[in-house]
């Protein structure tokens, strides 16, 4: 009899121990059940989360994109103003050159002892001859060659009466 109590009792003790087995696997099931549930809600989050930065990256790229485009245009448009400044600098440089030179021909015309100074009259009425007499034969200008004031008037009358 003792051995039917012994194994009655080992027997309990099997069933008492898978109770608890069962019991802990339970509950551990449970807790990984709701662990899983936090761990998919969190990678949902962070699934959300990279979703919005791959949204945000997509956008600072075509932004980049856009600016490197706009650097680009101004690295042209520089090296064309560099170009211009270099080419007005030249212009510039030849036009100082140009009145250096015009400067020194002035200096050396001003200095001259040898210029011809002309006296011009202030005014000319036509019965004085005498400031044509003044004027030389170099002057390209005649006394004879100029038309009087009656001469102009004679003809303005005559090219009236026809």
């Amino acid at each position: 009899m003792a051995c039917a109590l012994a194994w009655r009792e080992l027997n309990a003790a099997r069933h008492a121990h898978a109770q608890a087995m069962l019991k802990v696997a339970r509950e551990h099931g449970a807790a990984l059940t709701d662990e899983r549930a936090r761990n998919a809600s969190v990678v949902d989050t962070l699934t959300l989360r990279v979703s919005d930065a791959r949204k945000v990256i997509e956008r600072q790229r075509l932004r980049i994109a856009g600016q490197r485009l706009q650097i680009s245009d101004l690295k042209a448009d520089q090296t064309y103003l560099k170009g211009e400044i270099e080419y007005r600098n030249e212009v510039i440089n030849a036009l100082r050159e140009a009145l250096r030179e015009q400067e020194a021909q002035l200096i050396t015309v001003i200095d001259e002892p040898d210029a011809e100074v002309h006296h011009m009259p202030r005014r000319v009425l036509a019965n004085d001859e005498f400031i044509w007499q003044e004027l030389s034969a170099d002057d390209e200008i005649a006394g004879a060659s100029l038309e009087t004031l009656e001469d102009l008037t004679d003809r303005q009358h005559g090219s009236a009466e026809l």
